[in-house]
C-alpha cells in the first residue's frame, strides 16, 4: 500500500468514519476503480473477440480495417464540414467550445485528432494491403492498364480518404495530434521500408512521399496549415495547463509510488496536491503516462507497457516473416496506431476516452490475428 493511502486510512479511522477492522482497499476510491475494472475487462473481451474471429482470415482483417477507416473518414468529413460551413454543430447541438476547430462528434478537438490518427493508420494499412505491386518490367502503358484493372476504385477511394482525414486533422488545429500523425507515419513508414527493402515497395514509397508533399504541404496550405503553424509558434510553456501540472503530478507520483492511488481515481486524488498556480481542477493528467503511473503504480505500468511492447514486436515479426500484403498491411496499421497514440499521450489523455482506447485495442488485436507462418509451410513441417 502506498504511504499516502495508508495516511488516508488512518485519518478515516481517527475521524470515526470507519473502524480499524473494516476492509482496506489499495484504491482511495473503490467505486471508481470498480467501474474501471469493468471497463478493463470489457477491453480484454474485445481484444480476444477480435483475435478469435479474425485469426488467419484475410477477408475479415480487411473488413476490420475498412470499418475503422470508414468511421474515421466519416468523423473527418463531418468535422471539416462543420468548420468550413460555419454551422459549428457538435454531438449535442451547437458547439460551445473549440469554435473554429474541427471536433466531429467529440467534445475535445484533441480526442477527435486522436481518433483520426487511428483511422489514418487503418487507411495506410488498407492501401498497403490492397495495392499489390505486380508489374514485372512492363511498359508504362501496360502498368497503367493493369492498375486500372485491379483494385483501382478501392485504392483511389482509400487515397482520397487519407487526404480527407489529413484535412480533418489540420482543421482540428490540434498541435500534438498533427505531430503524432506525421511522426507515426514517418517512423513506421521508415521501419516498413527498411524491413521490406528486398521486396517491391514502389507503391509504399509513392504513398509516403505523396502524403508529405501533397496532403500536408499542398492541400494543407488550403485548409489552414498556416494557422496550425501559428499555434506551434505561439505556444507558451508558462501558460499551458499541461506544464503547470507537472510539479503536482510529480508530487502525486511520489506519494503513490508503490501501487498507485487506484485506477480511475486521479480526479479524487488530485485536489490534495493542487498548487496555487493551477486554477482549474482537471479530471485527467493531460499525460497518459503520468496518469497511469499515478493510478496503477509501476507494477501496472509495466504490465500495460509489456502488452504494447509485445504487440509491436509481433507487428515487426509479421513484416519480417510474411510476404502476404494483407497481413503486412494489418501489421503496419497496428504499429502506426500504437506509435501515433504513444506520441500523442505525452500531452493528452486519449487512452481515457473509451472510443479511442477501444479502437486502439481493436487494431492491436488485429496484428495478433496475423499468423507468422503460412498454412502450407506448417503442413510441410508436420509432414517432415
Amino acid at each position: 500500500m502506498s504511504p499516502q493511502r495508508s495516511g488516508h486510512q488512518s485519518s478515516l479511522v481517527d475521524a470515526g468514519l470507519i473502524t480499524q477492522s473494516e476492509l482496506i482497499s489499495i484504491s482511495i476510491e473503490r467505486d471508481s476503480t470498480y467501474l474501471h475494472l469493468i471497463e478493463s475487462v470489457t477491453y480484454m473481451i474485445l481484444f480476444w473477440t477480435v483475435c478469435f474471429f479474425t485469426y488467419g482470415s484475410r477477408k475479415r482483417l480487411v473488413l476490420l480495417l475498412w470499418a475503422v477507416f470508414i468511421s474515421g473518414l466519416a468523423q473527418a468529413t463531418f468535422g471539416s464540414l462543420m468548420v468550413l460551413s460555419g454551422l459549428e454543430l457538435g454531438p449535442f447541438g451547437k458547439k460551445e467550445h473549440y469554435l473554429g476547430s474541427a471536433t466531429g462528434t467529440f467534445v475535445n478537438r484533441n480526442h477527435f485528432a486522436g481518433y483520426l490518427e487511428l483511422a489514418l493508420a487503418a487507411g495506410i494499412g488498407l492501401f498497403l494491403a490492397l495495392n499489390v505491386n505486380t508489374d514485372r518490367g512492363e511498359t508504362l502503358l501496360l502498368r497503367v492498364r493493369n492498375w486500372l484493372e485491379r483494385n483501382n476504385v478501392k485504392i483511389l477511394f482509400i487515397r482520397i480518404g487519407i487526404t480527407l482525414i489529413f484535412v480533418g486533422l489540420l482543421l482540428s488545429r490540434s498541435r500534438m495530434g498533427n505531430a503524432a500523425a506525421l511522426g507515426g507515419l514517418a517512423l513506421v513508414g521508415l521501419l516498413y521500408l527498411l524491413i521490406k527493402r528486398r521486396f517491391k515497395i514502389r507503391s509504399a514509397i509513392i504513398l509516403f512521399i505523396s502524403i508529405l508533399l501533397i496532403d500536408v504541404w499542398f492541400i494543407g496550405g488550403w485548409f489552414g496549415l498556416d494557422k496550425l503553424i501559428e499555434r506551434y509558434e505561439s505556444t507558451d510553456v508558462k501558460t499551458e495547463l499541461r506544464f503547470d501540472l507537472l510539479d503536482d503530478l510529480n508530487n502525486m507520483q511520489r506519494s503513490y509510488s508503490i501501487t498507485g492511488s487506484g485506477l480511475g481515481t486521479f480526479e479524487v486524488a488530485y485536489p490534495e496536491f493542487q498548487s496555487a498556480d493551477v486554477v482549474l481542477s482537471p479530471k485527467h493528467a493531460h499525460n497518459d503516462y503520468y496518469q497511469f503511473l499515478i493510478e496503477v503504480g509501476p507494477p501496472g505500468v509495466i504490465i500495460l507497457g509489456l502488452l504494447v511492447f509485445l504487440t509491436y514486436i509481433k507487428g515487426i515479426l509479421v513484416l519480417m516473416k510474411r510476404r502476404d500484403s494483407i497481413f503486412c498491411g494489418t501489421a503496419v496499421a497496428s504499429m502506426m496506431a500504437i506509435t501515433c497514440l504513444a506520441i500523442h499521450s505525452f500531452s493528452d489523455f486519449n487512452l481515457q476516452i473509451p472510443a479511442n482506447a477501444a479502437t486502439l485495442i481493436v487494431l492491436m488485436a488485429a496484428v495478433w490475428a496475423c499468423p507468422l507462418q503460412s498454412r502450407g509451410l506448417k503442413r510441410r513441417k508436420i509432414r517432415g
